[in-house]
């Protein structure tokens, strides 16, 4: 799940709060500071929402605040709400989700309809059930659980050691523009948030080259027959080479943000919309030189993003 600075800083001193109570006097910044080995500068400056803190910072405060990690997710959504927001957004029947999940369709409405159906359910079989949610939703299974709150709620979850061993990484959320001018490619940060380096992981960069990745917001409808819908959040790789198929962050005049599929034939480029109501672009060489449309990076997965 991703976290604003805001946010973050936000439940840092909510967590403080809850610790005052429990020690019956006021749990200072200085003293959260001096538990973890770390400045009262730093906690304020996690605090006001200026940084992050690293993982391993962060599970030091849950240490000292005495409460969970998953604490610092914010509010979870229940499996319920999770596959009826996601249904309710790609206009999906429940025979068409639960296709796409390979479960059985009675399995997903009593998931719709029963909050409560985990509770007396084993987390081998939790897992097993969210695992194939997430391949459906095109998530990593740990997002799923984050996001439900089995992940760090549970006395003897799967194995994550893993996880939690690695460090988060910041991530930009990013618009692109064109200078009118010198027609160069800006590219506009709206807010940072963090994730676990597994997520890069999946893509083959296990050095967590995060410069090259960023969230990308979908401002419109022209992908919706690929099941991704205006308002939905892809993080993205930047990155010059694309294969037939890829779907691709544009930007298409000065200011146009969207995702296309790439296709090459010859020395032409197409850039294809999932819906027909949308024209495909063909981009000659000279098209790309005079930058008629910009090919920013490819697409890597849809994020579940609350």
């Amino acid at each position: 799940m991703t976290i604003t600075k805001k946010e973050l800083g936000k439940l840092v001193k909510k967590a403080r709060a809850i610790k005052s109570k429990q020690i019956g006097k006021r749990y200072t910044q200085a003293m959260l500071a001096k538990d973890i080995g770390k400045s009262q500068s730093y906690i304020g400056d996690i605090e006001s929402g200026r940084t992050y803190p690293t993982f391993v910072v962060l599970n030091a405060i849950a240490e000292a605040c005495n409460v969970p990690l998953s604490f610092f997710e914010g509010s979870t959504i229940t499996v319920a709400k999770l596959i009826k927001k996601y249904r309710d957004e790609h206009k999906m029947s429940i025979e068409e989700f639960a296709e796409m999940c390979k479960l059985d369709p009675s399995l997903i409405k009593e998931l719709e309809n029963n909050p409560d159906y985990f509770k007396e359910k084993s987390f081998e079989e939790t897992f097993n059930i969210l695992e194939k949610l997430s391949k459906g939703l095109h998530v990593d299974v740990e997002a799923v659980l984050l996001e439900t709150g089995f992940l760090g709620s549970q006395p003897e979850p799967l194995p994550r050691s893993e996880f939690f061993r690695l460090e988060h990484i910041l991530i930009p959320y990013l618009r692109f523009f064109k200078d009118p001018k010198t027609q160069n490619v800006i590219e506009l940060i709206d807010d940072t948030v963090y994730i676990s380096s597994l997520e890069l992981i999946q893509f083959g960069d296990d050095k967590f080259d995060e410069v090259n990745y960023f969230y990308f917001r979908v401002k419109d409808d022209s992908m919706i027959n690929a099941r991704i819908a205006e308002g939905d959040l892809i993080l993205a790789r930047k990155q010059n080479k694309f294969d037939n198929g890829d779907i691709v962050v544009v930007l298409i005049d000065e200011n146009i943000n969207t995702l296309r599929r790439f296709y090459k034939r010859n020395d032409i480029i197409i850039l294809q919309p999932e819906n027909p109501k949308y024209q495909p672009l063909m981009l000659t060489k000279n098209d790309l030189e005079n930058k008629k449309a910009v090919i920013i990076g490819r697409a890597m997965k849809l994020t579940i993003h609350f």
